[in-house]
């Protein structure tokens, strides 16, 4: 399960960890990549996850590079955006070249 997401609020983090709390409380095994770019400050959702799913967690952080980002998108099966608001919808169209499901909210513009 891919996050490539700014880690900011208006991408609803708290929204796509809720998810996987379900997911998990439900017993479905997965593995997180959670990349994007983050900032000093950064949502708590990502701290609490990242106690909660240490040892799922493939990746934690920014990519810093292309290759070192096209091998997280090639490992993900299933990429998720809950962001608020898009303005070209770059983080999630990129996934779809690496064979990655999209799962972006109903609301979304970017959704085909």
């Amino acid at each position: 399960m891919l996050w490539n997401q700014r880690w900011e609020y208006d991408k609803n983090p708290s929204g796509f960890f809720r998810m996987m709390n379900r997911l998990d409380d439900a017993e479905v095994p997965f593995r997180l990549i959670l990349a994007g770019k983050h900032f000093h400050e950064q949502p708590e959702a990502f701290e609490r996850a990242f106690e909660r799913y240490a040892g799922r967690i493939l990746h934690y952080g920014y990519a810093e590079d292309f290759d070192q980002y096209s091998r997280l998108l090639h490992r993900a099966d299933v990429v998720v955006s809950t962001a608020r608001h898009e303005f070209f919808g770059g983080p999630s169209r990129r996934p779809s070249t690496a064979a990655a499901t999209r799962s972006c909210p109903t609301a979304s513009a970017i959704r085909s």
